[in-house]
């Protein structure tokens, strides 16, 4: 037998045992796990209690990629992180207070409680009146589903779609994380065109405690399924870096919205960038061996998690 022949009959032989390795529901495909990660019994072995035999070495890194999409998340803040909505929400903060109390407070003083529920926000506006602070809250939803939610497709900040987009190719689970409560915030993700980039939503209606507490950010991590050791929390106010902080999750700032440079950093953020684009950039620095690990090593963390 020729060395051409024995060749061809060699690669024939390596090529049916590949073949063999396929599941037999995808003739001639990578397999290719479309489920949670998980096997019927919850354990990291999903793909040989599934098929009744290891993956093809030629496929592992398939499966593997699957599988890392569901333990790594990127948190973002809505309001200016995501769209640019701080402006708009001062000025009608603004305008309400002056409608119900007849004081007016600097922009700078509103600007600095923007992060937190829209309750406190008026509570700290009407001195704690609490027949004023509700119409300031009742006046400024009003305006906010008027005047805002309309706008949401001009208020998303350049690289947000872009950027989403290539996190969730990269195996991120994204996630919002706002004080917004939980309608609003879906509301004007629906205008701003970002509902389906979105895999979770945490309102400050949905927690008992929302940031700067740890709580809403546990909250999404756990329905998401991820560990906050491989979770990221990306803000632009100092509120979105204590709360990250707390859960014990890595923490990016943006100072392109209501914070600035000097004041998340101060309050604990990892680094600050003055984009969106730049804040994208840092998280591909984040968890770089994080594909690399075993099957069993996450599953363990998910199944402790």
């Amino acid at each position: 037998m020729g060395g051409h022949q024995l060749r061809t009959r060699l690669f024939s032989s390596v090529l049916q045992r590949s073949q063999d390795n396929l599941p037999p529901t995808q003739p001639g495909r990578m397999p290719v796990f479309q489920g949670t990660g998980k096997s019927p019994s919850g354990g990291p072995h999903w793909y040989r209690e599934r098929y009744g035999t290891e993956p093809h070495p030629a496929c592992r890194h398939h499966t593997a990629r699957r599988f890392e999409k569901l333990v790594k998340a990127a948190l973002f803040d809505l309001d200016g992180t995501l769209l640019d909505t701080p402006s708009m929400i001062v000025a009608a903060l603004r305008e309400e207070t002056i409608r119900v109390t007849g004081r007016r407070h600097s922009d700078d003083r509103i600007r600095a409680l923007v992060g937190l529920p829209l309750d406190d926000i008026a509570e700290a506006l009407a001195d704690k009146d609490a027949d004023h602070a509700n119409r300031i809250a009742s006046g400024y939803r009003r305006r906010y589903i008027e005047r805002i939610v309309p706008t949401g497709v001009g208020l998303v900040f350049p690289f947000v779609e872009v950027g989403l987009k290539q996190l969730r190719e990269a195996g991120w689970s994204i996630g919002v994380v706002t004080s917004k409560n939980h309608q609003g915030a879906l509301e004007i993700l629906a205008s701003a065109g970002l509902v389906s980039a979105i895999d979770v939503v945490v309102g400050a209606d949905d927690v008992a405690d929302p940031k700067p507490h740890p709580v809403p950010i546990l909250a999404a991590l756990k329905r998401l399924g991820v560990p906050p050791k491989y979770a990221v929390m990306v803000g632009d106010s100092r509120y979105d870096i204590q709360s990250g902080g707390r859960a014990g999750v890595r923490t990016i700032g943006v100072n392109y919205g209501v914070g600035r440079a000097s004041d998340l950093a101060e309050a604990g953020a990892g680094s600050v960038h003055g984009s969106f684009q730049g804040a994208v950039g840092e998280l591909g620095k984040c968890f770089p061996t994080h594909g690399r690990r075993t099957f069993a090593a996450i599953a363990t963390e998910r199944k402790g998690f």
